[in-house]
């Protein structure tokens, strides 16, 4: 383990700012992607579901937004990659 890196694992769609368990972030990375099934860890994806592919992608975005830049210390980096696939 490397104690300046972590991790958290949960459904984006669920969790708010209280759930973070971060308390200062220097790096912030996201990347929308609405995958559902892909990476379920209970084999099939039983949270919420958008409306579109599209849809979903937004949502996620705009919710990593507002998590991490919560977190985001004063002169962090934010780092994103936007992408959908039909």
């Amino acid at each position: 383990r490397i104690p300046n890196f972590l991790l958290q694992q949960g459904d984006l769609f669920e969790i708010g700012i209280s759930d973070v368990v971060a308390s200062d972030v220097h790096v912030l990375i996201c990347d929308a992607q609405y995958l559902r099934n892909n990476i379920s860890w209970d084999e099939k994806y039983r949270g919420v579901r958008c409306r579109s592919k599209q849809h979903g992608v937004w949502a996620l975005l705009l919710k990593q937004f507002w998590l991490g830049l919560s977190r985001l210390q004063t002169g962090g980096v934010l780092i994103f990659r936007f992408g959908w696939r039909d």
